[in-house]
């Protein structure tokens, strides 16, 4: 199953917002990869940690990470 983790600086955004980001990585993976949106895991993670964007520490970005699999057959 495809997973994104979702990286955001603690209370970044509330529930209603984060249930908006997962809605929305669902809907675009399942429109790039014509796989069922329910296929799709997301994972959101409120941390601390020290994140750079171009060598500069930045702190009210939300990161994401993508895992899906190789080798996906078009059908």
């Amino acid at each position: 199953m495809p997973t994104y983790i979702c990286y955001l600086p603690p209370d970044l955004r509330d529930a209603e917002q984060k249930a908006k980001i997962a809605k929305a990585i669902s809907g675009r993976h399942s429109e790039a990869t014509a796989a069922p949106p329910y296929f799709v895991q997301v994972q959101i993670e409120e941390t601390r940690a020290d994140r750079f964007l171009g060598g500069q520490l930045t702190q009210n970005h939300i990161w994401v990470r993508g895992d899906i699999r190789a080798d996906r057959t078009p059908d």
